[in-house]
């Protein structure tokens, strides 16, 4: 597993960011041994130079030299080289620095990737079978390239880093052929779907984005989210629904509906089964209006979709009838999941009833240096 010291990941509802540092114990062996190796060729040539040797002590060990200072300039990027991985703009990119490596960097359209996936490479050596690993995009234009490829990275390793660039970019995965450590016959993971676009308002973007174990603060109540629920909508939306826990251990609901760009912000709650009898609502026939406590709702709009939340690997069919009152400040939230009809009651919030400074326990964004660099023709796929 790759440990917080060695991989940070962090994302937006922009960008996301994943930074792999190359250091490994091996890097101080490789310090004392290229110190032993490049003193032992100073030694040797300083006898050379000064004893007036034949020129066959000077031009056997060249290759010895060249050696040498590839094992100074390893050393030196297993203790200061990362590798960026970003996606911004549309592009994913990878980056090696501060010290430029010989495999360079990559920059691929995130809408031109179809799978991404780890291939493991044998090849027979004099210590014996040798193994390396790759991790890869194959694009819809049937081209394959790849995107990492460290001998410090871990199969395990590049297939973690797999997973949150899928999450991220909406990938489904699905098998590829070649892949390491995957049958074909191996159930997938059906990712619900990631909304790139910028939203009106950043703070509700957040929210929107926030997962189980952030908090923030509600009405000047802070709130731990236990559990995040996605309807992936047929029109192209996605609403989110939060359940959230008090410090005193109270439950409350949050729900945002999306509308493109804009994000409509509502607390709710479930009805009891009693006031679920007392509205009379028939799947079959839905009725052209709903009493509720005294409040009239007619009906908004009706969708289909898929239904997403925690402990299920697989979008399930859903479908949602959204009732209002007249005022357009509550409404009555119809869902049919599984064949299971539930009722949420919820009035719509003020973008101040948020706090600005939100916690969401996520790393600050940092400056994505692939966004800013100017990048050469053979960097592109």
């Amino acid at each position: 597993m790759l440990g917080d010291k060695k991989l940070e990941v962090y994302e937006d509802y922009r960008s996301m960011g994943i930074t792999l540092k190359w250091f490994t114990p091996m890097a101080f062996f490789l310090l004392f041994f290229s110190f032993a190796w490049n003193g032992f060729l100073v030694f040797w040539y300083s006898m050379a130079f000064t004893g007036e040797a034949p020129w066959i002590m000077i031009l056997f060990p060249v290759l010895h030299v060249a050696v040498g200072f590839y094992l100074i300039y390893y050393t030196l990027c297993l203790f200061f080289n990362k590798t960026n991985i970003d996606i911004a703009g549309d592009y994913l990119t990878v980056k090696h620095s501060p010290i430029p490596w010989w495999r360079g960097n990559r920059r691929v359209p995130t809408n031109a990737i179809e799978q991404l996936y780890v291939t493991e490479k044998k090849s027979q050596g004099k210590n014996g079978t040798q193994f390396k690993y790759q991790l890869r995009a194959r694009l819809y234009d049937k081209n394959d390239v790849e995107l990492l490829a460290l001998d410090e990275v871990s199969p395990e390793e590049l297939q973690q880093i797999e997973e949150h660039l899928e999450r991220f970019i909406g990938i489904n995965d699905e098998p590829v052929k070649g892949e390491y450590g995957r049958k074909k016959e191996d159930v997938r993971e059906e990712r619900p779907r990631r909304q790139g676009r910028p939203f009106s308002d950043p703070i509700l973007g957040s929210v929107y984005l926030s997962r189980e174990g952030d908090f923030f603060e509600l009405k000047s109540e802070e709130m731990e989210i236990v559990s995040v629920t996605q309807y992936d909508w047929n029109d192209g939306n996605s609403d989110r629904a939060f359940q959230l826990l008090t410090p005193d251990k109270q439950e409350r609901r949050v729900f945002l509906e999306q509308s493109q760009a804009i994000l409509h912000l509502y607390q709710e709650r479930e009805l009891s089964i009693f006031e679920t009898n007392l509205t009379r609502f028939q799947l079959d026939t839905p009725p052209n209006s709903i009493l509720v406590k005294g409040v009239e709702y007619f009906p908004s709009h009706f969708k289909t979709g898929k239904y997403f939340t925690t402990g299920i690997s697989k979008g399930l069919e859903v479908k949602q009838w959204f009732y209002a009152a007249k005022d357009r400040q509550s409404f009555l939230r119809v869902v049919n999941f599984q064949n299971t009809v539930t009722f949420y009651l919820g009035e719509k919030l003020q973008r101040s009833d948020f706090d600005d400074s939100l916690d969401l326990d996520q790393k600050p964004e940092r400056d994505l240096e692939t966004r800013e660099r100017g990048w050469d023709e053979q960097d592109l796929v």
